[in-house]
């Protein structure tokens, strides 16, 4: 009835709760979609740009363009004298005078002489008014004796030279006239021509001797038009366009390099030329010549061998076609292929980042690279303090196997740690290149110039195989680099990252062309099968498939690895805190105004993406595919041993020789083997994964100030800890994080698992200036457990700072005895006996591996990284160790052998030469540890304590003789100095030693 009070409808009421719900579940993706969408947009402006770019670089190519560079309202203008003989200058100061009268006229913004690019620069006000400008400014030079220069467009010192990107154009096009000829002639049915002449061509075009006789007679672009023509008419009047289609490939990724570099100059213009930056030109003495590549070496050895294989072939067969296709089934393409195609995939990348790659020639040798010289202006920041970057750049290096030398600087002083030599800030640098051009590998050079007065520095650019120039902040642009580095040391490290990737290229293209040549003079050897007799039988070249696939594959690898340098995930460096020097509240203050980790434009929605992406991955909807996936992923890990592509050849070969059912048998084996061992560690992953997913560390984490006490104290995993995060600690904890301590009651922890000390360390809140890791009262160690009392903290790292030291002491211990070992043997080997007792081994052990090893371990290292992560962790504890231990091992057996053999070849007792070589054995030790440890006060001590308690006992008569050793004289302890000398100069061999040893013999 109307009137009555009647009891609410639930359905009104659940909606304000439904639309809340379906607002807080629509919010995510809204602000997904939103994200996307600004993405899209900024995409969408960035990439008008470029193609805005790129289609004034095809301007500027095109014939009849005119005769300089103009990229919308700038252009750029060479100018002579019309004199050719005048002093010294003159026409500098002439184009100036001609600026200064240019930028006078109304449509020009701006106008000045670029010493360094050696072009009179001009902004106009719109570039509809760039004709008008052009000929007021003709006019202007011949007012002031000068003349525009239209041929100076085309020298390689500009960057945007179109001269390039004509010669890219015209080989890629002369491939596809070949291409389009042969299928022609295949379809007419017309003969092809015969494969001497392909053959001919071939052995021009891929042996190194010939390509140098052609470069130094027509230059390098007038030497690969020539062969490219050339090859392009063989092989389409030989119908044999699958070799034109992978040539065509890589000229096609030249042609987007040089497309890209030209591009980038464009969009850095203005950064680079303005009137108040210094610009440097390309001046000072001759740069060095190229090194001669492995591909190279490889190339002129299968040119040589696919001559000898034609002689054979000819006097076996009597036939000259036959002898034709045993010296294209040497072709080495594939090993040229390979890295050409991964540095020019590589320029560009770099280009659309925005370094400046002005020698294409000189960024390959980054394979051969041996030796990175960093000068401090390199490392350091404005404000002369160590660059957060610094130490990824050094890291990056020695990942990457270099030598690196740096130039001693007070603000580097925590990173001489990492380098293998620190040289005197007063010596010269251009010296320091030249004594690393005598070591073996191509020298790498990264300073920042500053004034055209660092004559030291610039000499040094010119001497290295590599110039790299920081030009970031206010750093003068030095032109005659190989490469500008616009952002700062963060393009070194991206740089330093492709050596390694370049070097697997290489060695990945030679396993590639020497399988290809195998089965392919495999093939010629037993001649063609089927008979060949119909004319559609087989296609011409067939049998050289394997070298055809084999550059394919090198061409693919090549630019997969560049692709993979370029998109590697950048570090985030923070700046080096000594936390434990720092009040909590000077900490706390450091932490909270740190900047945040830069992140590209698509940083935050690329996070997002793969956030969303793992989602969709877990449902169980998706299961068979992702266990597919993960077992595919696991079968190519068991399949990547260096026995597979030995066993893919043989059966291969097995299957051309017509034993099919063994080759089946083979491969059958192979995969059977690949798929069994995937899905075993598939098991052992998913076992593994459980485990850890039990053990996973939890940390109580307090919540800010804004949070409480509305949110309490919270457990959460250790792992997602960031640097500013406060935690609580209890007694029994272990923490989580290396952490500062604000507050603490009784606090007492365990870190004998960092420091070897065996009771609880009594803990504190007050700075600890200049303590080493040990004497840190105020700071908790990540791993460590506490043992009683109460405390918080913030977190400032995640990952001990102590894995160079825990490295170090390995290779003290596994090496020193590695090279014990060896030295017993082969004296054992030589005399019929061990040279050294088991007392005296009782010895070495405890002067070489106790306390030095002892003081290494609880040292930290100076300039040593903080690494959190178990891949940061494998940098260090990785290859890098197992090459520490190996050269320990190899020092220290040579430093014992030759002091025993000093001992044997001088007068003296069996027992002298055996205390000689045990002072070898513990002095080459001691020696390596001191240097290795320079700074440490601990180190030093305990190496110089363990020397002197060495020398005691030995020359203590009654205490010598209970050790099986002998007093030495002088002339003893003279062999023992000199053997020590002999095997520390022999240690700077062993990097040349093995990178010679792994390309005589490749793995």
């Amino acid at each position: 009835m109307p009137g009555l009070p009647t009891a609410p409808s639930p359905a009104p009421r659940s909606l304000p709760t439904a639309q809340r719900l379906l607002a807080r579940a629509a919010a995510p993706a809204v602000g997904l979609a939103a994200g996307a969408a600004a993405g899209t947009a900024r995409a969408g402006v960035r990439g008008l740009d470029a193609a805005a770019r790129v289609g004034r670089v095809v301007r500027n190519a095109l014939p009849g363009s005119g005769d300089h560079w103009r990229a919308g309202t700038r252009t750029h203008l060479a100018v002579r004298p019309l004199e050719q003989a005048g002093r010294a200058g003159g026409t500098e100061h002439l184009a100036r005078r001609m600026a200064e009268a240019l930028a006078e006229h109304p449509d020009v913004l701006v106008a000045y002489w670029d010493q360094g690019l050696a072009r009179l620069v001009v902004t106009v006000t719109e570039e509809e008014a760039a004709d008008r400008v052009l000929d007021h400014a003709a006019g202007l030079a011949e007012r002031h004796g000068l003349v525009l220069e239209g041929a100076g467009v085309e020298e390689t010192t500009h960057p945007a030279d179109p001269a390039g990107v004509r010669a890219a154009v015209a080989t890629l096009a002369a491939d596809g006239a070949g291409i389009a000829v042969a299928l022609t002639a295949y379809a007419l049915r017309l003969p092809p021509s015969p494969r001497v002449v392909t053959a001919a061509v071939t052995l021009l075009r891929e042996n190194p001797r010939s390509r140098a006789w052609l470069r130094a007679r027509l230059g390098d672009s007038g030497m690969d038009l020539l062969l490219a023509c050339a090859n392009a008419a063989v092989h389409g009047a030989g119908q044999t366009p699958t070799s034109l289609v992978l040539d065509g490939v890589l000229r096609a990724c030249q042609v987007a390099d040089t497309v890209a570099r030209s591009a980038a100059f464009d969009a850095v213009h203005d950064q680079l030329c303005a009137p108040d930056r210094v610009s440097l030109a390309a001046q000072g003495p001759p740069r060095p010549p190229l090194r001669v590549s492995p591909a190279q070496e490889y190339a002129a050895h299968a040119s040589a061998g696919s001559l000898l294989g034609a002689a054979a072939t000819l006097l076996v067969k009597h036939d000259g076609a036959e002898a034709a296709e045993a010296v294209l089934a040497g072709s080495p393409k594939a090993a040229r292929y390979g890295p050409a195609a991964f540095h020019a995939v590589l320029s560009a990348a770099l280009a659309r980042t925005g370094v400046l790659v002005r020698a294409p020639q000189r960024l390959r040798q980054l394979e051969m690279a041996g030796t990175v010289v960093l000068h401090p202006s390199a490392l350091r920041t404005e404000d002369g303090e160590a660059d957060p970057w610094a130490e990824p750049v050094l890291d990056a290096a020695r990942r990457a196997g270099l030598r690196v030398v740096l130039v001693d600087d007070p603000a580097l002083e925590d990173f001489t740690g990492l380098a293998d030599q620190v040289v005197d800030a007063r010596r010269p640098l251009d010296d320091v290149v030249y004594e690393a051009r005598g070591d073996e590998g191509a020298v790498l050079v990264a300073a920042r110039v500053r004034t055209a007065d660092e004559h030291d520095v610039l000499d040094a650019l010119r001497a290295a195989d590599v110039a790299l120039a920081l030009t970031d902040r206010d750093a003068a642009v030095v032109w005659g680099a190989d490469i500008l580095a616009l952002h700062g040391l963060p393009d070194v490290w991206r740089v330093l990252t492709a050596v390694p990737a370049a070097r697997r290229v290489g060695h990945r293209a030679q396993t590639l062309a020497r399988s290809g040549a195998a089965l392919s003079g495999l093939l010629v050897a037993v001649g063609e099968s089927g008979g060949g007799r119909g004319r559609r039988s087989v296609l011409p070249g067939l049998r050289h498939a394997p070298v055809d696939a084999g550059a394919a594959l090198a061409l693919l690898s090549g630019m997969r690895s560049a692709l993979g340098v370029a998109a590697a995930r950048t570090p985030h460096p923070r700046p080096r805190v000594h936390w434990h020097e720092l009040d909590p509240e000077e900490a706390r203050d450091r932490l909270a105004h740190e900047p945040a980790p830069e992140t590209g434009p698509f940083g935050g929605l690329g996070t997002r993406m793969r956030k969303a992406a793992e989602g969709v991955g877990r449902h169980p909807a998706v299961a068979p595919a992702r266990w597919s996936y993960r077992l595919g992923r696991a079968v190519r890990g068991e399949l990547q041993d260096p026995l597979t592509p030995v066993l893919a050849v043989g059966s291969a070969a097995s299957a051309i020789l017509g034993s099919v059912m063994d080759a089946l048998l083979v491969v059958g084996a192979l995969d059977l083997n690949a798929l069994v061992g995937g899905i075993q560690r598939l098991r052992a992953e998913r076992a593994l994964s459980g485990l850890v997913a039990e053990q996973k560390q939890r940390a109580r984490l307090v919540p800010p100030e804004t949070e409480a006490p509305a949110g309490g104290i919270r457990t959460v995993e250790a792992g997602k800890l960031r640097p500013g995060d406060v935690i609580q600690l209890k007694t029994d904890d272990v923490v989580p994080a290396d952490a500062r301590l604000l507050w603490q009651e009784g606090l007492e922890v365990d870190e004998s698992a960092l420091t070897g000390e065996s009771l609880p360390v009594e803990k504190q809140t007050d700075p600890t200036p200049h303590a080493p890791v040990a004497d840190r009262r105020c700071m908790l160690f990540e791993g460590t457990t506490v043992v009683a009392g109460d405390a918080r903290a913030i977190v400032v790292d995640t990952g001990r700072a102590l894995w160079h030291s825990v490295a170090d002491a390995i290779a003290i211990l596994i090496g020193g005895n590695a090279g014990e070992v060896g030295f017993g043997i082969l004296g054992a080997l030589l005399s019929g006996r061990a040279p050294l007792s088991t007392r005296q081994m009782l010895m070495v052990n405890l002067f070489t591996d106790l306390f030095p090893s002892m003081a290494v371990a609880v040292t930290e290292k100076e300039g040593e990284a903080d690494l959190g992560h178990v891949e940061e962790a494998a940098g260090v504890l990785g290859d890098p160790l197992l090459r520490q231990i190996r050269h320990r091992a190899l020092t220290t057996c040579l430093g014992a052998l030759t002091a025993w053999l000093i001992g044997r070849f001088t007068p003296g007792t069996a027992r002298r030469s055996s205390t000689m070589a045990l002072c070898g054995v513990v002095g080459t030790q001691l020696v390596q540890t001191l240097l290795d440890r320079r700074d440490s006060r601990l180190v030093q001590i305990t190496s110089l304590g363990s020397a002197l308690a060495l020398v005691a006992v030995v020359q203590t008569p009654g205490i010598s003789r209970v050790f099986g050793c002998t007093p030495l004289g002088p002339v003893a302890w003279a062999g023992v100095v000199a053997a020590i000398a002999l095997a520390l100069a022999g240690q700077r061999t062993l990097p040349r030693l093995e990178r010679t040893v792994g390309r005589l013999l490749p793995v």
